[in-house]
């Protein structure tokens, strides 16, 4: 574990929420395709404030679970946030690849997708907000800086556990994509999402499918200073990680 007196940052984090705690990266150096990323959604590149942070399961990966990320998940602080590092991303080479309602996936030959995921609009404090909403332990992390990870005391057991459900589809598969990592789930664990299933109405559960479908064409890719707080759909049912 990193002595939080190293991170004011981490220290102020772990203070509001003490079932974190900070650890050094440590299980392999940022390779550069991250560090130009941090660069990126510092706000370095574009000389303005903050604009997301990494998070999950390549965050916990970064902090020592036991499994090769398939993705970078950017959480952004806002939906004007989340434009900007589309527009980002797109000068840095990469290429959109898919969306869904609050989030949009980049590739770029030889390096690891990048999904972009804008801020539930009743988030406030970040990154608490964003590490305060995985609905599961394992993957619960963010990334502070170059050097430091906050992240669930849980983060590099094999033990699951469901801290939430708000769309048991997307829930179940994460479940099993975990699963297959090594990750085990007790029975009651599963049964929260049979329960969250089971009290959604017919409507709901329809609507839940055509929801999570991706989008195969690229979204109209509006100015940052035109963006608004509609833009990426956010619904009271929308799952928090879509690529979680």
């Amino acid at each position: 574990m990193l002595n939080v007196e190293q991170s004011p940052a981490a220290r102020a984090l772990i203070e509001r929420n003490p079932y974190f705690e900070v650890r050094q990266i440590g299980r392999w150096p940022l390779v550069p395709q991250v560090r130009r990323l941090m660069n990126i959604i510092s706000g370095e590149v574009m000389n303005a404030a903050p604009l997301g942070y990494i998070g999950g399961s390549y965050a916990a990966a970064l902090a020592g679970a036991n499994w090769q990320p398939g993705d970078i998940d950017v959480f952004a602080v806002s939906v004007n946030a989340a434009i900007k590092i589309r527009y980002a991303l797109i000068d840095d080479g990469y290429e959109w690849k898919l969306s869904t309602a609050i989030a949009d996936t980049f590739s770029k030959l030889r390096w690891t997708d990048v999904q972009v995921i804008a801020p539930h609009p009743d988030w406030s404090v970040f990154p608490d907000d964003i590490v305060n909403a995985f609905d599961i332990n394992v993957c619960r992390a963010i990334v502070l800086d170059a050097e430091t990870v906050v992240c669930d005391r849980e983060v590099g057991s094999n033990i699951g556990r469901i801290l939430g459900v708000n769309s048991p589809l997307k829930s179940l598969q994460r479940v099993i994509k975990y699963q297959r990592r090594g990750i085990h789930f007790a029975e009651h664990e599963l049964l929260k999402i049979m329960q969250a299933w089971a009290a959604l109405p017919d409507s709901k559960r329809a609507a839940e499918v055509q929801r999570h479908a991706p989008v195969t064409q690229m979204p109209p890719m509006p100015q940052p200073e035109d963006a608004d707080e509609h833009f990426y759909g956010w619904t009271a049912d929308d799952d928090w990680w879509e690529g979680e």
